[in-house]
């Protein structure tokens, strides 16, 4: 609940700042973190209306069309979350995993989007086997989660963004210490993300 107190004045220097979509995404946050879900499905659906063909293109407006399609199943709008869902999935028939980190990330939330828990879970399970530290798992504001993260099956997967995330910080602690420059640090950490 404390962070939820900055939230009105974050809103009201972002009514100030001329729309972009690092400031439209922050009002959608705040008002997503206020409750005004109505007010943030309006500012992303009139984004995707804005749109000239029916794609999101790019993973900061796909995600957003998660988040779209989650607030309007939520907000008694669902018949038009269909469009953008069905724009989605298509955009996932066309990406190419190796270039898209956010990938398999979206692809778990499309499902939770089509009501399927059990491939959001498998998808999630992969992520972490994949070493994925699940931060936008824990503390996010993710309208689309909902109570995913309390369900038991989830807990094993939790549990495992944890520990990836423990490694990763230990890794860069002790990179840091070491000595070495920031371009060999660098190597040696994205190396290790390979794995």
């Amino acid at each position: 609940a404390s962070t939820i107190v900055g939230y009105p004045c974050v809103l009201a220097l972002l009514q100030r700042l001329p729309v972009t979509d690092d400031t439209l995404d922050a009002r959608v946050t705040a008002r997503i973190a206020l409750g005004d879900l109505d007010v943030a499905r309006d500012l992303l659906w009139q984004k995707w209306q804005g749109f000239e063909k029916d794609e999101f293109g790019g993973t900061r407006n796909i995600d957003n069309g998660v988040v779209l399609v989650a607030l309007l199943q939520q907000t008694g709008r669902a018949e038009d979350a269909e469009e953008p869902l069905r724009a989605l999935e298509a955009e996932f028939k066309v990406a190419s995993r190796l270039h898209d980190a956010g990938f398999d990330w979206l692809t778990a939330r499309v499902a939770l989007a089509r009501g399927d828990r059990e491939a959001a879970i498998a998808a999630f399970d992969k992520l972490a086997k994949d070493g994925s530290v699940g931060n936008r798992m824990a503390g996010g504001i993710d309208p689309l989660l909902g109570d995913l993260p309390d369900d038991p099956r989830m807990q094993p997967v939790i549990k495992r963004f944890d520990a990836n995330l423990a490694t990763q910080n230990a890794t860069l602690k002790r990179l840091r210490a070491s000595g070495m420059s920031v371009e060999a640090a660098r190597r040696e950490y994205v190396a290790g993300l390979s794995h």
